[in-house]
């Protein structure tokens, strides 16, 4: 007797029944053989329910789904999460070659600026302006006063003659002067000092050996004595460029003055001075210490900037694999 089995609208056979029995039948495949009005299920068929097996037990179902639910999770993973991943990582990578690069960027324009040296130093001097501190005051008398009616009184008469009321040679500069900037490298920064002209005393001249030197004089003799500390690290050039030293930065870094600066102001007049027989210029030290610093807000901006682009190239390794194998993702 020969048999016939369906495969979606595909007729098999003829089989024999020990040909049929060897076939990969379901309960519910539908087969025909002689005698038969119609198709029927192979559950249906007394002949070959020995070749069906036993029902699945349900614990077995359940494991076998919990174990398809597993791998179907593993292909989202890998299909979505693990492309981010490996992409993040990649860009993080980039990240951290950018900071260094960056970071090396500006110390690389600062060496440049010091000619490798641990120290540089440079100045400017303009013609000094000075304005006397003397203080003239009006001097004052009484006199007696006498009205219409010859009656007397005391009237406060101000005179036009005036005293002094601080005798001293005493200077304020106004305006000019000179300003010396020196930077040097530290260990872990940099230090800018910056010594800049005050106010100007002149002594009483003592000796018929000495004469009042001008303004000008006292404070370029100042300057050349002061850039006589600095000269061997001395460059007439770099003053601009150490004035806009804290201004140094590029797309990640820059300087930060740290909270350890110090400034020693001389006030008007006091020990902070250069001076000789004839006469006293203050000075005024300023010393700042710098870092290179990260800029946070340019960090953070990179960060964000690098996350989209990961998830982005993810987001297209994904779509271009399901549009490659579309089919065996989810089974």
């Amino acid at each position: 007797m020969n048999y016939y089995y369906l495969v979606g609208l595909e007729r098999r056979g003829p089989l024999s029944l020990e040909e049929i029995k060897r076939e990969s039948l379901s309960i519910d495949t539908l087969v025909w053989t002689e005698g038969m009005s119609q198709w029927k299920a192979v559950e249906d068929v007394p002949d070959l329910q020995a070749s069906l097996p036993p029902p699945i037990p349900n614990e077995l179902i359940h494991d076998l789904n919990s174990k398809l639910s597993q791998i179907k999770a593993l292909k989202i993973f890998c299909l979505y999460f693990l492309p981010f991943i490996v992409a993040s990582l990649g860009f993080y990578y980039k990240l951290s070659i950018d900071k260094q690069y960056y970071k090396d960027n500006l110390n690389e324009r600062i060496a440049n600026l010091m000619d490798g040296k641990m120290k540089v130093a440079s100045a400017t001097f303009t013609e000094p302006k000075v304005v006397s501190t003397k203080i003239l005051i009006p001097k004052k008398k009484l006199r007696i006063k006498r009205n219409k009616a010859g009656q007397s009184s005391l009237d406060l008469l101000q005179q036009f003659s005036y005293k002094e009321l601080n005798p001293k040679d005493e200077y304020r500069l106004s305006s000019g002067g000179f300003s010396i900037k020196e930077l040097s490298r530290q260990d872990d920064g940099y230090e800018l000092k910056t010594t800049s002209s005050g106010n100007l005393v002149f002594k009483p001249i003592t000796s018929p050996f000495l004469s009042k030197p001008t303004a000008a004089g006292a404070y370029q003799h100042a300057y050349e004595y002061l850039l006589a500390e600095t000269k061997d690290s001395f460059d007439s050039y770099k003053y601009a460029y150490l004035q806009n030293f804290e201004h140094l930065r590029n797309s990640l870094y820059s300087l930060v003055n740290l909270p350890n600066s110090l400034t020693l102001r001389s006030g008007s007049f006091s020990n902070s001075m250069i001076y000789n027989a004839t006469y006293e210029v203050s000075i005024d030290i300023e010393k700042k210490f710098y870092k290179v610093q990260i800029i946070e807000e340019k960090y953070n901006d990179l960060i964000i900037k690098y996350i989209i682009i990961a998830l982005i190239t993810s987001l297209s390794i994904s779509t271009t694999i399901l549009v490659i194998n579309p089919s065996n993702m989810f089974r």
